[in-house]
């Protein structure tokens, strides 16, 4: 199951299909096997939410971590609108972000090209130190810089402009695949 999809599930853990096309899902209709969860515990609680969210109507979340992840899934579970069945989505937390326009950087927040290259950088590894060493100046001037990225965007800190470079990963992935129109088809008004 692909991070960010979500499915509805029944009460038993039965997978109905994706919540977005109501089709059924293909392959694995068991939730657990559909995603790869084997320790017991995770299956437990996954199976209590579940019952939870179908029979008491309430939503929770849960971490799930394998070997191979860092910080892990959250898994959420909801209700659905339809009775008898649950909403749930997994969010992979160490998945890449996305990646972020330098030229849309410069666009929008009127970054020089090193300044939207260092925010890129920042936003993919925190540590400024690694930024100076890979550009071949020196820490002070990246810190510099940094801070004249602050100013510009409107942020008082990394924090900070760690959550705005994170929306900006979605106006980037919208701009690399604009939507295709359908040209509009006009018709002169009969006159009379």
């Amino acid at each position: 199951m692909v991070s960010g999809v979500s499915v509805f599930v029944s009460a038993e853990g039965r997978v109905r299909g994706t919540a977005r096309a109501h089709a059924t899902y293909p392959g694995a209709t068991d939730l657990t096997t559909l995603l790869g969860i084997a320790d017991l515990e995770t299956i437990r609680r996954l199976s209590d939410a579940t019952y939870r969210a179908v029979h008491k109507r309430s939503s929770s979340s849960l971490r799930w971590r394998t070997s191979h992840d860092i910080i892990g899934k959250i898994i959420s579970v909801h209700r659905a609108r339809e009775t008898g069945f649950a909403i749930v989505t997994v969010t992979d937390l160490d998945a890449p972000a996305g990646n972020i326009s330098i030229a849309l950087l410069m666009d929008i927040f009127e970054l020089t090209r090193a300044e939207a290259e260092i925010a890129a950088s920042l936003f993919c590894k925190s540590d400024l130190s690694d930024i100076a060493r890979e550009r071949g100046v020196q820490l002070e001037t990246v810190r510099g810089q940094v801070k004249a990225i602050l100013h510009k965007v409107g942020t008082a800190s990394q924090k900070q402009l760690m959550l705005v470079l994170s929306r900006m990963t979605q106006i980037s992935l919208a701009s690399e695949s604009p939507p295709s129109f359908e040209p509009l088809q006009l018709r002169a008004a009969k006159t009379g």
